[in-house]
């Protein structure tokens, strides 16, 4: 049974309220602990019932007075019974839910900022600085600013000289024409990955003609070795064919295989100038008997189109976005999953695997001219 308490003395509720306005504008310098007695206590004797006895049924909740209520019976605003010393912090924004009812509006995170990437950058030397110095100031090692600027170990920098400071320790590269992103990573050997982030790239597949790349951790190229233009070239030694080469396919790989570590000239088509990509597949089947178009088109219409998955060694195999849009690079299949191609500047004629994931992003079509 549920028996109701007789109403709260006048006197007592006075004194509650006068109490509690004094700690809400600091008159009183009540300890903490005692306001927060005090609002219990003002929470209390405005609930206006209680449970007396063991088994008696509780009343419904809804008929009991919030203390907020309570508290407005004693003339005193319950937002400022909790911030004792100052004004409330503002309350987050609300928006009403579906079922009537006010929730937080949630705030949404605040996003990362993304740092600007580092530049190359020029410097004019100042009367006393030297090549440890400047290292230090700009966060790289000595050696980047000896090989960005041709200089020697132990070079001393004149006031006034324009130096070049890479971002990051490594070298800096100058594209040339039929450079891929691919090719000066291998040439490196430094994964594409870092390339693209140490300059910011937004397409790696669209390098500019002369664009500096900075190359993080990457070591100057030996110089290439020299080949006389008019002299007969120097055959490198075939390598041990596949045994999925026979015939026509077979003479094919073998005739490419003699010209692996030749240089890559763009516009090049025989031994004595170098070799483009289309170039040396051009020279390759003529020396094969098998006169082919210069241009890729041309070349990937020779003949029929070829399934991936039934290369057979000496087909053509075709790229495409690779230093341009659209066909762009062609090369020998040689069997085992592998090619041959004049591939860059930096790398020259050389081997690359169809598996790897540059070319498997690049690959386009094959053609068979030589049946």
């Amino acid at each position: 049974m549920v028996k109701r308490l007789p109403s709260v003395p006048a006197w007592l509720a006075a004194r509650v309220r006068i109490r509690l306005r004094s700690l809400v504008v600091g008159r009183a310098p009540y300890p903490p602990w005692r306001g927060l007695g005090l609002t219990l206590a003002a929470a209390a004797l405005g609930a206006g019932a209680a449970v007396a006895g063991l088994g008696l049924r509780r009343p419904p909740a809804q008929a009991l007075p919030t203390a907020a209520v309570a508290l407005q019976g004693f003339g005193v605003r319950p937002g400022y019974l909790v911030y004792h010393g100052g004004p409330p912090p503002a309350r987050p924004p609300t928006q009403v839910s579906s079922r009537g009812g006010e929730r937080p509006t949630p705030i949404p995170p605040t996003p990362t900022p993304t740092p600007t990437p580092k530049k190359i950058s020029t410097y004019r030397v100042a009367a006393g600085d030297t090549v440890a110095g400047l290292a230090e100031r700009f966060g790289v090692s000595a050696e980047t600013v000896l090989w960005a600027n041709g200089l020697q170990s132990g070079a001393s920098l004149q006031p006034g000289q324009e130096l070049t400071i890479p971002p990051v320790s490594g070298v800096l590269h100058k594209v040339r024409r039929g450079d891929t992103l691919y090719d000066i990573a291998q040439a490196y050997g430094v994964g594409m990955e870092r390339i693209v982030e140490a300059n910011a790239l937004e397409n790696p597949d669209r390098l500019a003609v002369d664009q500096l790349l900075a190359i993080p951790g990457g070591r100057p190229l030996p110089p290439p070795t020299p080949r006389p233009l008019l002299a007969p070239p120097t055959l490198a030694p075939a390598p041990t064919l596949s045994a999925e080469a026979t015939g026509k396919g077979a003479e094919i790989v073998a005739i490419a295989a003699r010209y692996l570590g030749y240089a890559y000239v763009y516009g090049g088509s025989s031994p004595a100038t170098g070799f483009d990509c289309s170039g040396f597949t051009q020279y390759v089947y003529g020396q094969a008997g098998l006169p082919i178009a210069r241009d890729l088109w041309g070349q990937l219409a020779a003949g029929p189109a070829v399934k991936q998955g039934e290369l057979l060694p000496g087909d053509l195999v075709f790229f495409h976005d690779t230093y341009e849009a659209g066909l762009s690079h062609v090369g020998i299949y040689v069997g085992g999953g592998n090619f041959i191609h004049a591939s860059s500047p930096t790398r020259g004629v050389c081997y690359d695997s169809l598996g790897a994931a540059y070319w498997v992003a690049h690959y386009y079509a094959a053609s068979r001219p030589w049946r």
